[in-house]
Order: structure tokens, then C-alpha cells, then sequence
């Protein structure tokens, strides 16, 4: 039951039929129910995963933050582990902005794990350069609004709109 696509000399009817015949084998139906299972505990568990960062966000701890990050991504490599350090770092400087320090490490580490893949670099390079220069890319669009009493203007576009009736 596993086909990308459909061959050549075959049809999307003819694909739609081989795909509906594999689902309703006894196999098929136990392979979505197990695909489905799967995939409901992978969610359930980045929940759990996401809902501990948030607490470590609001308790100032950086140390069960990465915790929490470690459990659920703790096993990549490469590219992978690259964001999982740029994440960390996120959270380092979300926890404590002025901790460039440790943040700084740990983009230097999704540095050297990115080696290889330009584009990425590229993007982790100039992330490290705003937090050298003591920027916070990291922070929501809202904590970087203008604080002195001023609001930012909102496009055209996102004016409230209010409804004439019919």
C-alpha cells in the first residue's frame, strides 16, 4: 500500500482504486489505525513536552526548559540537532535576555551542527549576529513594540471592519 503517485500508463482513478484496496485489506485497516494511534501519542507527548517549556518559560528555568526540549528532541543529529540548539537558545534568551552568553553557545553549537547546509547557516549566522550585537530576534513582535506611549500604525488592510448590515 505504499506508492507515491501514480505510474506512468495509470490515472488518478486508477491510483484512487489501488489506494482504496490497500485500506480495505485487514492489514490496511491495522496499519492507519496504528499510523493513527502513533501519531496521537506523538502529538500527546509534544503537548506534554510543550506545556513543560512554557512552565519553565514563566518560572524563569532555563535548566528544565532544555530538560524538556532534550526529552523530546534529545536523540537528532545534524540539521536537526542544529534547531534543537537554536531553540535552546531561543528559550535561554526568553528566559533571560541578558544572558548573551549562553545563548551565544548554543547558536555556536546549531552552527557547527548545521555545517554543511549553506542556507541554514546563513540564517543561524545572522541570528548570532543580532545577539552579539544585543538584539533579541527571539522575542514576540509584540515585546519589541515602541514602549514611549506611541502605537504602531496598522495597515489599511488590518483596520477593524464594521458591519452596514444588509
Amino acid at each position: 500500500g505504499r506508492q507515491s503517485g501514480y505510474g506512468p500508463g495509470t490515472g488518478p482513478k486508477a491510483y484512487l482504486e489501488k489506494l482504496s484496496a490497500a485500506k480495505n485489506t485487514a492489514e490496511g485497516r491495522q496499519a492507519l489505525a496504528d499510523q493513527a494511534k502513533s501519531a496521537a501519542e506523538a502529538g500527546a507527548k509534544r503537548a506534554a513536552v510543550s506545556a513543560k517549556i512554557k512552565a519553565a518559560v514563566e518560572a524563569k528555568d532555563f535548566a528544565a526548559g532544555s530538560a524538556a526540549y532534550d526529552e523530546m528532541y534529545g536523540n537528532v543529529s545534524g540539521t536537526q540537532r542544529a534547531v534543537l540548539n537554536m531553540n535552546k537558545a531561543i528559550l535561554s534568551l526568553r528566559i533571560d535576555a541578558d544572558d548573551k552568553a549562553r545563548a551565544l553557545k548554543l547558536i555556536d553549537a546549531a552552527l557547527a551542527d548545521a555545517a554543511g547546509n549553506e542556507s541554514l547557516v546563513t540564517r543561524i549566522k545572522a541570528d548570532r549576529d543580532k545577539v552579539a550585537a544585543g538584539e533579541n530576534p527571539f522575542l514576540p513582535k509584540a515585546a519589541t513594540a515602541p514602549k514611549s506611549g506611541a502605537t504602531p500604525s496598522k495597515p489599511a488592510g488590518d483596520a477593524k471592519k464594521t458591519d452596514k448590515g444588509a
